[in-house]
């Protein structure tokens, strides 16, 4: 079962009018009319409707069922599985009222394959095959059910009913705006399909069985062809709805009557008949892997470790809208990595990869990416064994290297200049001649390359008492060549297009903390998890402007999606009385009145402008990530609850 863990309370019709009232000056809805609203005795025309209860269950319940298959012998072993899921939700689900269900809803069948075969004692070739079937059905009002949750917070309590008592459909009284019943019951239906299909074949040598001093080593060969594929289908209309202003002598409802021929008009005409749109995308993937594979002991102290591998990767959109992006996309690479075990107490580790990305000019093609680890279990050494029965496992770890990006751009082959064709041009003493013409868009850069990240982390992991366990881990990341727009070129450079370039820095750092509980009371096995992160970026350089006060400055600041951090006023409070507002500094921003916002003058000139804006709260990405959980076994039954949660984040609602 799922349900929210905090809803919006909503006013009623009458405290919603009482405020109206305050906020407009003057009495728009008098006494008797807001009585009506309290009262109740006449949802028709002073309906008090809480929105979100009309829209929103308070829970909804999901479903899952698994069934696997494991069984095999010397020759060959196999897994086969298979899982449905069905997820509801907390619209509400009036039924099949024009043949069709428009509820939200959500249906996945997953199914799995693996087979192990031993071609001979040493040769070991296995086959995975997958399946993932997706389908969601919806109303058929957008792309998606943003605007009905909009419309249901947005929309007054005393606007209209969710439908009138004698059954015609409600709405606006003028045409513009929407009921979001009618959104999501009488807009149609929508459907999604989702079907991916994953093949693999692999076919690992064991070269130490065919000549002993080759033992340790491995060879592996795999790959892999998937597709995947979406149909979005949404068959849509729009109702006609009425808006009711009276009542008639027999209780009937009053509707619009234009032209005075007895028949009601509506405030606005739909249309029954389903339109329909289709959107459809789709991929296929083919991954080719080969690799070397060594591990072996030496003198049972010394643990030697080593892998070369090649891997190349070239994925076609089958649902291509344009020539370029029909064109296949593809990246190879290789990575190699040496690892050294003394006495399984004192490790280290290098790794390096060359990868290869067809997105950069020649010459920039490939980028290298070492990194480098070290660890040390200090339990296993002598002078520990005192106290193990109380800290039975305790290791340090450090590691630090470089990552890189290639999906920056948002275009392929971004070192390539453009052209627009769709610019105008205007001469003349008035500027009225003139037509169209072409210019540059983006401006070549062949020197743009891969987006590095520079990654360090220390860490510990502990366990104490052989029940608890205990693992932290301080990160630091440092992200450099982050492809952007240059922000500081003035207008004299002559450009019509900002260019962009590898110059933008960035850098996030952090702790990640996880906390394990085991007992077992009885035949009752107890496992009790907690989880806690801290993660803070920084703007190091968008290449900005500096602005005339610093604390404008981007830089130097937090930022989330998008990489920028909210710029807003400081509210002080509200303005008492006219005497304060005299008193205060200057509000650039329009008449304002005793009730309305007294806002900070930062900078202290008197007038409070945009030169006041600061970075307010937090950004829309939490810093904070913690959950907590419980898991009790018995047998072959358990039962699991866990609680996750987000802090230090920071959204604006608008509107």
């Amino acid at each position: 079962f799922t349900n929210p863990t905090r809803r919006p309370s909503m006013l009623g019709s009458a405290e919603w009018a009482e405020l109206y009232n305050e906020a407009s000056g003057y009495s728009y809805y008098s006494p008797e009319e807001i009585q009506k609203y309290r009262d109740g005795n006449d949802s028709d025309l002073y309906p008090n409707v809480n929105w979100t209860k009309a829209l929103f269950d308070n829970i909804a319940a999901n479903q899952r069922v698994n069934l696997s298959v494991t069984g095999g012998g010397d020759v060959v072993k196999y897994y086969v599985a298979g899982s449905y899921y069905h997820e509801n939700s907390i619209y509400k689900n009036a039924g099949n009222i024009y043949g069709y269900n428009s509820s939200l809803r959500y249906n996945k069948f997953n199914f799995r394959a693996n087979v192990d075969i031993n071609v001979t004692s040493s040769t070991l070739l296995n086959v995975n095959l997958a399946n993932i079937y997706e389908k969601s059905f919806g109303p058929g009002y957008g792309s998606n059910d943003d605007d009905i949750w909009s419309y249901t917070l947005s929309t007054s309590p005393n606007a209209f009913p969710v439908q009138y008592s004698d059954g015609t459909l409600s709405g606006p009284s003028t045409d513009a705006g929407q009921n979001p019943w009618n959104l999501l019951v009488h807009s149609g239906y929508r459907e999604q399909f989702w079907n991916s299909a994953q093949s693999l074949i692999g076919l690992t040598q064991d070269m130490g069985k065919i000549w002993e001093p080759l033992e340790g080593l491995t060879a592996n060969v795999k790959f892999s062809w998937d597709a995947w594929n979406t149909t979005s289908q949404r068959r849509y209309k729009t109702p006609t709805t009425y808006h009711a202003h009276g009542r008639a002598e027999d209780g009937s409802l009053i509707y619009d009557d234009n032209n005075g021929d007895g028949i009601w008009d509506p405030v606005h005409t739909g249309d029954e008949k389903l339109g329909y749109t289709v959107g459809r995308s789709g991929t296929m993937t083919t991954y080719l892997e080969g690799s070397l594979t060594y591990n072996r002991i030496f003198a049972d102290q010394h643990r030697v470790g080593a892998l070369f591998l090649y891997n190349q990767k070239i994925r076609t959109n089958t649902q291509a809208e344009s020539g370029d992006d029909a064109l296949p996309y593809k990246n190879q690479g290789l990575a190699g990595r040496l690892t050294y075990a003394f006495r399984d107490t004192y490790f280290a580790e290098f790794n390096v990869g060359y990868n290869g990305s067809e997105n950069f000019a020649k010459g920039h093609r490939f980028g290298f990416f070492p990194a480098y680890a070290v660890g040390w279990m200090i339990s296993n050494e002598k002078f520990w064994e005192p106290i193990l029965p109380v800290v039975s496992e305790l290791k340090l770890k450090a590691s630090y290297g470089s990552v890189g990006n290639d999906a920056i751009g948002g275009d392929r082959w971004i070192y390539q200049s453009t052209i627009s064709t769709n610019n105008g041009w205007n001469y003349g003493e008035n500027g009225s001649e003139g037509g169209g013409g072409i210019q540059v868009g983006n401006v070549e850069n062949l020197n743009v390359s891969w987006e590095k990240a520079y990654k360090t982390n220390l860490g510990f992991e502990m366990r104490l008492f052989d029940r608890i366990k205990i693992q932290a881990d301080y990160f630091h990341e440092k992200r450099e060549g982050v492809f952007i727009n240059r922000q500081g070129l003035p207008a004299i450079v002559g450009l019509t297009t900002k260019p962009k370039t590898n110059i933008g820095a960035s850098v996030n750092r952090g702790v990640d903390a996880t906390l394990e509980y085991e007992e077992k009371v009885g035949e009752v096995f107890l496992t009790g998890r907690a989880n806690f992160t801290f993660n803070r970026n920084k703007l190091l350089n968008n290449d900005e402007v500096e602005h005339l006060y610093k604390y404008q400055n981007s830089i130097g600041k937090t930022f989330g999606t998008g990489g920028n951090h909210t710029f807003g006023l400081i509210a002080e409070g509200l303005f008492q009385s006219q005497e304060e507002i005299d008193n205060a500094p200057e509000q650039n921003f329009g008449t304002y009145r005793v009730g309305d916002v007294r806002y900070r003058d930062v900078n202290g000139d008197g007038v409070v402008d945009t030169y006041d804006k600061v970075a307010l709260g937090y950004t829309n990405i939490p810093e904070i990530t913690y959950g907590f959980g419980l898991t009790a076994q018995w047998r072959s039954w358990d039962i699991n609850a866990f609680f996750q949660g987000i802090a230090h984040c920071t959204f604006y609602i608008g509107g």
